[in-house]
């Protein structure tokens, strides 16, 4: 439970689409979002690279998430937040 609750689950989604996508398999959350977005709906780019896998370096399957496509995305984030908040060290 506490792993479903990670950052490597989390994108961001308006409160329509959110609810919209439910508690769905990866693949009906990935067909969702795809729908929404055609349909004119605001899917932050980053949540819909994260449908499309942008963020796995070898995705095996596009069917599922599993703990590679976790780790690489979870891996991603914390690169941006480094790059916008670099530590006293890394400024020098």
């Amino acid at each position: 439970d506490n792993e479903l609750m990670s950052i490597g689950y989390l994108t961001l989604l308006t409160d329509h689409v959110n609810r919209g996508i439910s508690n769905g398999n990866f693949e009906e959350k990935r067909n969702a979002i795809q729908k929404y977005y055609r349909q004119g709906c605001y899917i932050p780019l980053c949540s819909m690279n994260v449908f499309m896998k942008f963020y796995s370096t070898k995705p095996t399957q596009f069917l599922s998430w599993d703990e590679h496509d976790r780790k690489d995305y979870t891996q991603e984030i914390e690169k941006t937040i480094k790059e916008f908040f670099p530590s006293k060290t890394e400024k020098q």
